[in-house]
């Protein structure tokens, strides 16, 4: 099995596979942009093709192509390989699975014949009749039912739990898997979904994991879905996530809509990157699943208060996230179904034209408070202006209070007393701590060398702090009088597994595009490095020798002291006389 993992990483290329959920850009030898495993603005998440690895020096989440598809499609290591190994064509050899997977594994195969039956009464069985007629009157065409494979659960308690028992599944196995439940009057379960047009709900790689029914007729709740499992939680699922996620990457955004028929609607009129939470509000989980291939998501909840309430908390949620957010406007329509089965053409412009996050806010501030004279205004002014508060841009600041004044009707310089810029502003400017600075000095020093491929500056060991960054400064100096030139691939043929690690940390140092197009400005930066990492030694060993003369002067010990007075002098000359090159 190891020769078969070492065969997947090194057949797959892992650019391309970061690239289709996060969006690189070449930077040096290197790849880098913004980390899909937390919120960021400044991009520290880098890739390294010759490794085949990856590091975010934000979060510290790193590894190579099968801890990233662990972490970005939250699968198991056997999954992850297994995924990987479709992706390159390598047939696994097959080895006894461990209980949690085997039984995952029947989950699936559960929700898969249970997908197939569904579909197939809607489709062809006579019970499927009244729903498929319902589906239809609502619009939906039959290329929408195959391509969602939408199905129907007659209301007979046990029509599809006696079809899986046929199939082999034992009853604890359709307890356990949610698609069935516990009989006080038989040894046998019955259906979960009785009466229910049946909408499957797929994972990202199209696997299906759990099931939402609608009710067809009255009756409650108007939607079920399938209790969490070992393979699915509902506020980790989207609905429709298998069929959006190649125009999702595509156009990097996202239209979330609040319900399941709203996204075969749309995905029927053509806006094929749609998607919903499964009748629950959006949650952090769901905003991080659709981060991984989109840098935005245009809210397109119904527009009633409910609906209001919903895309402020979403989008609270998804600027958390650091992702761009606008609001789709519906009109007069009190859902995105509705205006695609009147005005199909309208939707698409909704989704294109989407308004501001700050205009929507306005719009529906105003709709709520209408009508209330002075106090509605002020009520619009103490809702509206935490929201602007945010915005870092003057020039839009100004735009959107201009805006406001001039819907309630009063003078700009009344709405803008009400406003203090300040703290928010600040924060939102404030750059991200640089890998440059700090901590990541000496890698991005030995990542400098590197770059220039020789050691000819001065660096002393004594400067460094960490073993690992000495020791790797000692085998770049060793490499460079033995070979003249500094080339990764014969140092890692000299590099011991204790320093694999640390080496994989400084090749994915963030080196400026401008240094490695500029052999003088590269020198010029690796000198500037140079001095600061021996300014902080030299700084540190003043720290060490105040402390060391305020113990002689205590003791008394004056000719220890002089020694330490005489060195400390020294050692502020030389820092001084650096500052003065900087």
């Amino acid at each position: 099995m190891d020769s078969q993992v070492e065969e997947i990483k090194r057949k797959v290329d892992i650019v391309s596979l970061i690239s289709e959920s996060v969006q690189l850009k070449k930077a040096g030898r290197n790849y880098k942009g913004l980390c899909p495993f937390h919120s960021e603005k400044t991009p520290s998440f880098m890739v390294n093709p010759e490794r085949q690895i990856f590091k975010c020096f934000g979060c510290g989440e790193g590894g190579d192509v099968l801890s990233f598809v662990e972490k970005n499609e939250r699968a198991s290591f056997p999954e992850a390989l297994k995924l990987l190994a479709d992706r390159v064509g390598v047939k696994l050899k097959q080895t006894a699975p461990d209980p949690a997977e085997k039984q995952k594994d029947t989950f699936f195969k559960i929700n898969a014949a249970a997908a197939e039956l569904y579909h197939y009464i809607l489709t062809k069985h006579a019970k499927g009749k009244q729903a498929l007629e319902y589906l239809k009157a609502r619009g939906i065409v039959p290329a929408a039912v195959k391509d969602f494979k939408l199905g129907f659960a007659p209301a007979v308690e046990g029509f599809v739990t006696g079809y899986l028992i046929k199939k082999g599944f034992s009853p604890a196995e359709l307890i356990a898997s949610g698609i069935s439940l516990p009989s006080q009057r038989s040894k046998n379960p019955y259906d979960r979904f009785r009466g229910r047009i049946i909408f499957p709900i797929h994972d990202a790689q199209g696997r299906t994991v759990g099931f939402s029914g609608r009710i067809l007729g009255s009756g409650e709740p108007k939607y079920l879905n399938s209790p969490d499992s070992l393979i699915f939680n509902k506020s980790n699922s989207l609905f429709g996530i298998d069929l959006a996620r190649g125009e999702i990457g595509k156009s990097k955004k996202a239209i979330l809509v609040e319900g399941n028929l709203d996204v075969v609607s749309s995905h029927q009129a053509g806006v094929t990157n749609t998607v919903c939470p499964l009748g629950t509000a959006l949650t952090e989980a769901q905003v991080e699943l659709i981060k991984r291939y989109a840098e935005e998501i245009v809210l397109a909840f119904d527009s009633d208060g409910a609906g209001i309430s919903a895309s402020k908390r979403a989008i609270e949620l998804a600027e958390n996230q650091g992702m761009a957010v606008r609001v789709s406007e519906l009109g007069n329509f009190k859902d995105p179904d509705e205006m695609i089965r009147t005005e199909p053409k309208s939707w698409q412009k909704a989704t294109e034209e989407a308004t501001s996050v700050y205009e929507f806010i306005i719009a529906s501030s105003l709709k709520r408070w209408s009508g209330q004279g002075v106090d509605g205004k002020r009520r619009v002014v103490a809702e509206v202006l935490p929201y602007l508060k945010g915005l870092t841009d003057p020039m839009q600041l100004e735009q959107y209070l201009q805006s406001l004044s001039d819907r309630l009707g009063v003078r700009i310089e009344t709405v803008r007393s009400q406003l203090t810029v300040g703290a928010k502003t600040e924060q939102k400017l404030a750059e991200e701590p640089s890998p440059k600075r700090g901590t990541q000095l000496e890698e991005y020093l030995l990542a400098l060398v590197l770059s220039s491929e020789k050691l000819e500056i001065d660096i002393a060991e004594a400067w460094f702090e960490k073993a690992e960054t000495k020791a790797l400064l000692s085998l770049f100096q060793e490499e460079f009088d033995h070979k003249g030139k500094l080339k990764v691939k014969e140092i890692l043929k000299h590099l011991p597994e204790s320093l694999t690690s640390k080496f994989d940390e400084v090749l994915l140092q963030d080196v400026e595009e401008k240094f490695l197009e500029n052999p003088e400005a590269l020198q010029k930066e690796l000198l500037l490095t140079t001095r600061r990492c021996q300014k902080l030694f030299l700084k540190k060993q003043m720290q060490l020798l105040s402390l060391a003369i305020k113990q002689a002067e205590a003791a008394k010990e004056q000719e220890r002291l002089t020694k330490l007075t005489n060195r400390f002098r020294d050692i502020s000359q030389k820092l001084s006389t650096l500052d003065q090159s900087s």
